[in-house]
């Protein structure tokens, strides 16, 4: 089996920033999964400085996209919205 890479000091004092758990879904970091996270994207001028970056899920990563945390997080409060409102009348269809 090949050894694992330690983390760097700088990936070290990420997970550590945000206490070993994903920035994004609040679960506990694994080292296959980290990812440094951008809170304000490259994308849309934001810079790889130690208080831009956090921790994240790989995946968690890619789902995020070029928003902010901000506009995720209310996206994702959208869509629970409306699966609460479907889940409710399918519910009074029953």
């Amino acid at each position: 089996m090949k050894p694992k890479k330690p983390y760097s000091r700088l990936q070290r004092n990420i997970l550590d920033k945000t206490g070993w758990r994903c920035v994004v879904c609040g679960e506990k970091i694994r080292r296959k999964e980290f990812t440094k996270e951008h809170l304000l994207p490259k994308s849309r001028g934001g810079n790889s400085h130690f208080n831009n970056l956090w921790a994240c899920h790989y995946d968690c990563n890619q789902e995020k996209g070029a928003m902010t945390l901000e506009e995720y997080t209310y996206r994702c409060m959208e869509e629970r919205r409306l699966l609460e409102i479907k889940c409710k009348l399918t519910q009074k269809e029953k």
